[in-house]
């Protein structure tokens, strides 16, 4: 009995120490990730499926929406659709501009724009520099940056459920068009 009790402390200690050690990785993750709001986007050139080459540079003066995706990411596709809908929005605004990011192939990614009609620029980048422009978060992460080439949101993750990933969108929606008014 006494060694099945000692058991049975050894593994809820084990397990509640790792969930503490995943909470303190997790909100060091978030602070990483937060600490990133009002700074400069970091530097970055990369060509788009269509042959563009963008950097950061070309976000002064824009309102620049960011979104890092790949072909497996259930959560990135779900939410495709409610981007289409937010890149036709604002599109025609002199002042916004949209980028993707993936670190799909540039075959797969083509096939990916061709299979979800996704009307927005799309770059193929290397892995490695994918998590270093999404602040080594998951996908999908969404960034938009402001006027003067600072980071103004952040938000990483999401549903598999095309309904929840709409109301993210909504949310990114809003930040937008906060930016835009602010000129």
């Amino acid at each position: 009995m006494r060694l099945l009790l000692c058991m049975a402390i050894a593994c809820s200690t084990s397990a509640f120490g790792q969930m503490f050690i995943k909470s303190k990785e997790a909100d060091k993750q978030d602070s990483l990730f937060m600490l990133n709001l009002g700074k400069p986007y970091p530097a970055f050139t990369a060509t788009t499926l269509e042959g563009k080459t963008v950097t950061e540079k070309e976000m002064i003066g824009k309102v620049t929406f960011i979104n890092f995706w790949w072909q497996f990411c259930g959560p990135c596709i779900a939410e495709f659709d409610a981007l289409n809908a937010l890149y036709g929005k604002f599109r025609s605004n002199p002042k916004f501009q949209y980028l993707s990011f993936t670190y799909d192939s540039i075959s797969d990614a083509k096939e990916m724009v061709r299979k979800h009609g996704l009307p927005y620029p799309v770059c193929s980048i290397p892995q490695k520099e994918c998590y270093r422009l999404n602040f080594g978060k998951g996908f999908p992460t969404t960034i938009i940056v402001d006027q003067t080439g600072k980071v103004a949101f952040l938000e990483s993750g999401g549903g598999k459920d095309k309904e929840i990933a709409s109301q993210l969108v909504l949310q990114f929606e809003k930040e937008i068009e906060k930016l835009l008014e602010k000129e």
